[in-house]
């Protein structure tokens, strides 16, 4: 398989955030059977005859800045990186010498709201993530960039960065993208105004100058230029995620050379870059490195196309059946290179017509301590 970098540039407001790795496979899907590309008899069939060995497989969208024709990306903050009990105290001892008169309660309590800022770190830059993987970064390194920034990495944008990497970020605004609730009156369509006392809140999300996402797309050739190329241009045109229609969700898409990943030589982990669902016996729970974060999808059917109520039902079925799957960052026990990692689900009893969710996943191999 052939390995790409998908990037869309904001033309706007999105009102679905993240856009993970599954609301793109499933976008794509829609885009194929939209354009005509597979009737819906024949795309169930190339999704059933994929449910264990998916063809193709999308990254989460991560932030990115371009300045000039270089872009910045960000990654995942691996799950794994994260400081000990004993990177608090050598950090607390160091601390308390660089400040006269200090005592080391003071630095210890400095070092853990360092802690806490570390812990909201989501992403990491792409230099930095190459040097976590290949295990020449300890967490030590980015606890110490939380405290002060007269160190090689500085925290800007909600990210971990090398200095040279921060000096190329805008000075205003300070972040990448931000997430607000926006206020929505709903309307009586019968007289045409607003209902009086019927405020409602959505959250959108804006992107700073120059900021937009990215993503990993893995897949063969043939199916590149046959399907996924035609469906990601079709989204180009009609939006992506909630709200498509008041003009949320648009972007400029493109599909261009990946960015080298990281090479390491002896990996002992590897980490997930989508939503991820293991098929049995694809990964093991009881070795090490292990750090993840789970989380239940609850996905609700599209609106544009109603199913009819089945038997014993007074209302056709507004949601798809939950699944739990693993959150981007995740890190699991290193197993024999793939291509593709994870599984298909069917969300839908045998009686009804089929719906699958992607747990289809892109894995990054690392270098882990442990």
């Amino acid at each position: 398989m052939n390995t790409y970098a998908v990037y869309f540039k904001p033309l706007g407001a999105l009102a679905t955030w993240p856009l993970t790795s599954d609301t793109l496979f499933g976008a794509v899907c829609w885009g194929i059977r939209e354009l005509g590309l597979m009737s819906d008899q024949q795309l169930t069939e190339w999704l059933e005859m994929q449910k264990e060995a998916p063809l193709f497989a999308f990254s989460h969208a991560f932030p990115y800045y371009r300045q000039a024709k270089v872009y910045l990306r960000l990654y995942p903050r691996p799950a794994t990186f994260q400081p000990e009990i004993n990177d608090f105290y050598t950090l607390a001892l160091e601390w308390k010498k660089t400040k006269s008169g200090m005592t080391l309660k003071a630095a210890q309590v400095d070092t853990a709201a360092a802690g806490k800022k570390f812990k909201r770190i989501q992403y990491v830059s792409e230099i930095v993530f190459h040097q976590i993987a290949g295990g020449n970064l300890r967490p030590l390194a980015g606890l110490k960039a939380m405290l002060s920034d007269s160190g090689q990495y500085i925290s800007k944008a909600g990210a971990l960065w090398t200095v040279p990497e921060a000096g190329s970020l805008p000075e205003r605004p300070e972040k990448l993208y931000e997430t607000e609730a926006m206020q929505h009156n709903q309307i009586d369509r019968m007289s045409g105004g607003t209902v009086e006392s019927m405020l409602f809140y959505r959250n959108e999300t804006f992107f700073a100058p120059n900021a937009g996402l990215w993503a990993l797309l893995r897949a063969d050739e043939k199916d590149i230029s046959q399907y996924i190329r035609p469906a990601l241009s079709y989204l180009a045109d009609t939006g992506l995620g909630a709200d498509r229609t008041s003009g949320k969700g648009q972007f400029e898409i493109s599909l261009e050379a990946a960015p080298a990943l990281p090479v390491v030589n002896k990996p002992s982990g590897m980490m997930t870059l989508s939503h991820y669902l293991p098929h049995a016996g694809e990964l093991s729970s009881l070795r090490k490195p292990l750090a993840y974060t789970l989380k239940m999808l609850h996905p609700k059917r599209e609106q544009r196309y109603t199913t009819l109520p089945q038997e014993n039902q007074k209302s056709a079925p507004v949601y798809k059946r939950s699944i739990r799957v693993f959150e981007p960052g995740s890190v699991f026990p290193f197993v024999n290179p793939k291509d593709v990692f994870g599984r298909l689900a069917r969300l839908t009893p045998p009686e009804q017509e089929a719906i699958y969710q992607s747990g289809a996943a892109l894995m990054v191999y690392l270098q882990v301590e442990m």
